[in-house]
This record gives structure tokens, sequence and C-alpha cells, in this order.
């Protein structure tokens, strides 16, 4: 109605309504005279939205995982029929009814959040029991009469990785190949191949770090042994939490949050721990009836600085982030998103650099010739800041609307009641020193296996028809990551998704067991071409991010 008002009004241009594809159609003849732009479409809105309804994203992120996971236990079994492809398309059409405007963004009435919140517990409680369950039949196949007390570590990524196994009370490091699985003996002798790492109140260290606390629990030293490099700059400390006012709503904060008054979070109490593994601190930190409990570890042999936290937030119209700056200088940071990263620039010289205050990523790194450093999280923290060459992490936010409710100040849950995110949350990041770019330091491997744990099932010793360790597939590159393990939407071959993840155009061969015929197709199974398959390897050549969908049958038909 308004579109025929405005017709024909002065000074106005003339407004047709058509369907979208005959709009396009017509721009298609004019297309060669088009500007095009290259890089980011960078909403410069909305920046809340990466950090609204923590949970809502956990639970998003948790449920993609376990979906996953189950789609590659069931392709690892190897049994077609048993295959639950009517509970994984009903679940994962669930899921992503959750990713729908406005659910995950965070800015839906709480309502939402409720009903949302119970499904996601229910979805979870379901696939874990689904996981479990075709685990558990694949390790009763595994020939595990090798041990006397067998457990069957499963590791769902596509390369092999270093697990830590518990055995009666001690843990030791096994390597489960890629997209596969390994039986390990809980009773033999542990193999002494690592030095444990140590701990006090102001110092933890192992092979390969060396880190100092200052009094107020930040980090006056960040030494790289291997490297002979300290990311902590000159006179200064890391590490940092620190409360902003957050006047706005679930989709925006205030550009000028920065200038306003601010707190550092005080920390109230310090204990080490150590164990044979693995050693660190407890730190406590208080603030009002806020309080944010963080165990900061080192593996033995790990480059990876772990904080594992668990925080009560009862602050209303505030957001509480974590910085790290480091002494590397970068003019742009990568930054982890879905099928491969983006460059992100770290000072704010236009006033497009500078409206990239807040930017969406799974991990954010700064590297500049000879070394840089990584900062990942377990998958339900998004809004990084890589300003100055700092790395920070939005943690929590608590505005009240949309998810709020009115209720009177004198109300005793006043604060639960009217603003977001108010209530217990846990969740983890990380640090990640490393030689050289991102790409060297295989930030994308590190961000993998802190966000996608490996399976272990304890078994009974027996024979069985399938070997005690075992590959799927496996990738000849590590810049090449298999994303996805399932089975075809259409028909019973297994089909492997898999990415360039660091922009580099690079030839590798894909290995697959027990493959008889191989094809490439679409993203939806579609169009599929013949691929000249040797012993089980097929050789492919990757565009830069490039996503390659193959489709294998593994058994003769």
């Amino acid at each position: 109605e308004r579109l025929r008002r405005l017709d024909r009004l002065p000074g106005l241009p003339r407004v047709t309504q058509r369907w979208a594809q005959e709009f396009f159609h017509d721009l298609a003849g004019e297309a060669s005279s088009f500007p095009v732009w290259q890089g980011e479409l960078y909403l410069e809105r909305h920046q809340g939205t990466y950090t609204s309804q923590s949970a809502a994203k956990r639970n998003n992120r948790e449920l993609e995982t376990l979906l996953r996971k189950v789609e590659f236990a069931a392709s690892l079994a190897g049994d077609p029929a048993a295959y639950p492809r009517d509970d994984l398309e009903r679940i994962w059409k669930e899921v992503l009814l959750y990713q729908f405007h406005d659910i995950l963004p965070g800015s839906s009435i709480r309502r939402v959040y409720e009903e949302s919140g119970a499904r996601y517990d229910a979805l979870r409680a379901e696939l874990t029991t689904l996981l479990e369950r075709i685990l558990a039949r694949t390790a009763q196949a595994v020939d595990t009469s090798n041990a006397r007390r067998p457990l069957v570590v499963f590791n769902p990524l596509s390369w092999d990785r270093r697990v830590w196994v518990d055995a009666d009370g001690s843990t030791r490091p096994i390597v489960a190949p890629a997209l596969g699985y390994v039986v390990v003996d809980r009773d033999a002798p542990p193999v002494a191949d690592h030095a444990c790492p140590t701990a006090t109140a102001t110092a933890i260290e192992n092979e390969h770090l060396r880190i100092a606390f200052s009094e107020d629990g930040s980090i006056i030293s960040l030494f790289d042994k291997r490297q002979n490099v300290e990311y902590v700059r000159s006179g200064e400390s890391t590490h940092h939490y620190t409360i902003y006012h957050d006047l706005r709503d679930a989709w925006d904060f205030v550009p000028q949050y920065r200038t306003m008054p601010s707190e550092r979070l005080p920390l109230v109490s310090v204990e080490p721990f150590a164990g044979d593994s693995e050693a660190g601190v407890v730190q406590l930190y208080r603030h009002g009836a806020s309080q944010l409990e963080v165990r900061i570890g080192l593996t033995a042999g790990e480059s990876l600085v772990r904080f594992s936290c668990k925080l009560d937030w009862r602050e209303a119209n505030r957001m509480l982030k974590v910085a790290v700056p480091v002494s590397v200088r970068a003019s742009e940071a990568s930054c982890g998103i879905q099928f491969g990263s983006v460059r992100r620039p770290t000072h704010s010289t236009t006033s497009w650099d500078a409206a990239k205050d807040e930017v969406p990523a799974w991990w954010a790194d700064l590297s500049d010739a000879t070394h840089g450093i990584a900062l990942l999280n377990d998958g339900s923290k998004y809004g990084h800041r890589v300003k100055d060459c700092s790395l920070e992490l939005s943690l929590v936010r608590s505005p009240p609307y949309p998810g709020g409710v009115k209720v009177e100040k004198d109300d005793p849950e006043y604060v639960k009641k009217a603003f977001l995110d108010i209530g217990r949350q846990e969740f983890s990041y990380a640090l990640l020193p490393h030689a050289g770019s991102a790409e060297r330091g295989e930030v994308v491997r590190a961000a993998g296996e802190l966000s996608v744990s490996a399976c272990q099932v304890p078994a009974e010793s027996h024979p069985g028809e399938l070997p005690s360790s075992w590959s799927l597939a496996s990738v000849s590159d590590p810049a090449i990551i298999v994303e996805s393990v399932k089975q075809a939407e259409d028909g019973d071959e297994t089909v492997l998704r898999l990415y360039e993840s660091t922009g580099g155009r690079r030839r590798v061969s894909v290995r697959v067991s027990d493959a008889t015929v191989a094809r490439e197709t679409n993203l939806t199974e579609e169009d599929p071409v013949d691929l000249d398959l040797v012993d089980g390897t097929v050789e492919l050549d990757f565009e830069p991010f490039e996503i390659r969908t193959l489709m294998v049958r593994r058994h003769p038909s």
C-alpha cells in the first residue's frame, strides 16, 4: 500500500513490485558494469548478538558436535542398515530450527529460550544415548584380546591426535588414529615419556611454557622456551578480566563503552594444583554478588594454556570481557569462521576499520613473520576484539531486552528475571603460542581438539572381527580438514566433506579404508563424477578455502 501511494510522487524513483527472480534476471544483462566488492560484508551493527544468550549458543554448538559424532560413529560401524538416518534427520532439522533469527543471535524473548532450552536438553540426552549405543556396539566387534582391561578410544577428528586416558587414577598419553579408534590396555604399565608440570601460587611450567602471575591474578610472563620468546609486553601484564557498562539491548552495546568507567575483576584467592600430567592454579574472583572461578592449567608436552571457567554472574547492564594484550605486532588478525578464516584489522585507521570493534569468530590469532599466539575457545563464545595487538573475548553480557521480563525492583529475583544471562555457566578457552603463522602453528587443529573431545569406551577382553586399531580415512596435508563423515542421503555410500583451511592451493592424497569406488559430488550430493581410486586413495587439488564432497563405496556391491 505504501509503494502504491508513493508510485508517482515527485522526487522519488518509480517502483514496481515483481518476483525476485525477474529482478535478478534483468540485472544479469548489466552485470559486467557493476563494481565488485572484495572481502567481508561486515554488518556495522548488532555486535552484541555474538555474545547474548550464552546458553543458547553453547547448546547449539554442543548439539552440532554431538550430531557430527553420531554421524561419524555410525559411518565407522560400517553397517548401512543400522545407520540412524531418520533420527539424525529429525534432530538436525530441529537444531537448525533453533538457529533461526532471532533465536541463536540471542535476541528473542525469554519464552523462546525456556522452550528451546528444554528441547536442547532432550535432544542432547537422545543423541548421547544414541552415540553410546553405537560406540558400544562397535567396541564389542573390536579385537581387544591383547588387553587385560581394554579401553577403546574413538577419534572423530581427521588427524592423529594425542589423548590422555585414565588408568587406575593416573593418566597416560596415547595416539588415536584419524577418524578411527585404538584399543588401550588400562593395566599396562605407564610409559614415562613426559615430565610432570609444576605449579606454585605464582607460576606454572612444563617442557614448553613458563607462566608467571602477578598479585592481581594477571599474567606478567608467558615465555615460550622452545622459541625463546616472551609474549607479554615489557613492563606490562596480560590476561585481564574487565567489567564494562552495557547500556543497550541484546542486539547492540554502545560503541563508546570503553570510554565509560570500568572495573577489573578483583582476585580473592589462588590455589595451586599438580598431577601426573597437568599442573596449574585455581583463581577465584569476586565482584559484588558475582563470582568467577578459573582453573588455569598446563598439560605435559603441550603448548596450550587452558582456562576452565565457572561463572556465577549477577550484574545488570554489564559486560565481562577477558583481554590478552601481547608482544606480537601485526596489522591484521586471522579469525576462524566456518570452512576457513578471514583477516581483520588490528587498528582503526579508517572508519571501516574502526567499525570492526567486535567481530564474530571461532578463534583469533595474531602472528608476525616469526611467531604468533591464538585465542581459542570451546565453541560457546563468539564475540572477539582484535584491536591494538590485543586478543579479547566477550564472556557474558546482561542487557534487559528482549530476554528479560517486567518485574518490580523490590522482587528478590529482580536481576535474574529482568536481565539476560544472569546465573551460572561454564566455559573454557585457551592460549596457543606457536612458531610462524596461524597455518604453521596448526591453529585450526588445536581449536578442533579443544572443542571436539575423543570418546572413550570401556570394554571386555575378547576377540573380534575388527582390528585393534583402525582409521576410516586420513589426509596427507594438515591444512585439509574432513569436516564431516556421514552416510549418503540417497544410498549407503559414505560421504566425506573436506575443506582447505588456510587459504592456499594444495594437492593432497585422501585415503579411505575399504574403498572400492570414489566419486565427487556437489554439496547436495548430486552430479557425481568418477575419481581415480588407487589402493583406497584419491588425489585431489584444492583451491583456497575450497569445499569438496566425496562419496565413497567402501564394500563391494
